[in-house]
C-alpha cells in the first residue's frame, strides 16, 4: 500500500476511486507524515468522496486540507493508528465524533451520515 504515495496525482486518484468502490466506502483520505515547522504532522495528500450533498462535499474538501499535529494527539483521528503503530482501527459513530480532531471533520461526519470509520496505518 505504501506505493500509493509514489504515484502521480492522476494515477493516485484513479487508485483511490477504485479502492473506494471496491470497499463500498463513502470517502477515503490519504494522509502523509511530515515534519513541518518543527512539528510532527499528518498532511492531507489526497482523497475522494462519493458524497453528492454539496455541504458534505465542501466539508470534506476542507477536512482533507487540514494539518494534524501529532503532538496534540490524545487518541484523535486521523493520527490514532499512526501514532500508536496500529495497522487498523474501526471506530463507530459516537467514538468517531469524540476522536475527531477538528470541528470541520465532525461536521463532515454528521452531514455525510458517516457511521463507521476504518483507519489504517501503512
Amino acid at each position: 500500500m505504501d506505493a500509493i504515495f509514489n504515484l502521480d496525482e492522476a494515477s493516485r486518484a484513479e487508485f483511490l476511486n477504485l479502492l473506494m468502490q471496491s470497499t463500498c466506502c463513502s470517502y477515503i483520505c490519504l494522509w502523509s507524515y511530515s515534519f513541518l515547522q518543527q512539528a510532527n504532522c499528518l498532511i492531507g495528500l489526497d482523497g475522494c468522496c462519493s458524497e453528492e450533498n454539496s455541504q458534505a462535499l465542501g466539508l470534506f474538501l476542507e477536512y482533507k486540507q487540514l494539518i494534524f499535529r501529532l503532538e496534540n494527539d490524545n487518541g484523535l483521528v486521523p493520527g490514532f493508528a499512526f501514532k500508536n503503530n496500529q495497522r487498523y482501527i474501526e471506530l463507530r459513530e459516537l467514538e468517531l465524533q469524540n476522536r475527531a480532531f477538528h470541528e470541520t471533520q465532525r461536521q463532515f461526519y454528521r452531514v455525510a451520515g458517516i457511521k463507521v470509520c476504518f483507519q489504517t496505518n501503512v
